[in-house]
């Protein structure tokens, strides 16, 4: 969800929890990769583009806000979309035709060993993560730069290299 090092660790502990409770939301797998560049050719909708994802286990949870104080608390009871999938390659696409209004701001992690828990350590995550809007890995992006209108939206995973 590109976080890393600015924000702090009651943040990313908010993140974390955010993950726990989020199972409640329905699970959608990923759409093929023509879907998502349809999605940007006048179809309605946000189609999502992930890359350098670690294919190699566990899931890709991905959270959509469309409000500032949510997208800020992280908070799983204010999300406008849900999704979750198993990685097989080292990129993905998601469309959520639904979305057609926006600014979405969208938050990405990956839960590699599957325990439904973003690892920390010392305050930064040990798994996977990415975040609409986010120039490198330690950026912390605020809601202004993060929310982006419905369309092609493309966003990097960052795992850390400790």
């Amino acid at each position: 969800m590109r976080l890393l090092h600015s924000l702090s660790g009651a943040l990313l502990t908010s993140f974390a929890m955010t993950f726990i409770t989020v199972w409640m939301a329905h699970q959608i797998t990923p759409t093929h990769a023509g879907e998502a560049a349809s999605a940007s050719k006048g179809h309605n909708g946000l189609a999502l583009s992930i890359t350098g994802i670690r294919p190699e286990a566990g899931k890709v949870l991905v959270m959509i806000y469309d409000d500032k104080t949510a997208w800020e608390q992280f908070d799983s009871q204010q999300m406008v979309a849900y999704r979750e999938f198993k990685p097989t390659e080292s990129q993905a696409e998601l469309v959520f035709e639904s979305l057609t209004a926006g600014p979405y701001a969208i938050a990405l992690w990956h839960d590699e060993d599957g325990e439904g828990d973003l690892d920390m350590r010392a305050g930064y995550p040990l798994e996977g993560y990415g975040t609409s809007g986010a120039r490198d890995a330690y950026d912390k992006v605020p809601f202004s730069r993060a929310a982006m209108a419905p369309g092609v939206v493309r966003i990097k995973m960052y795992y850390p290299d400790w």
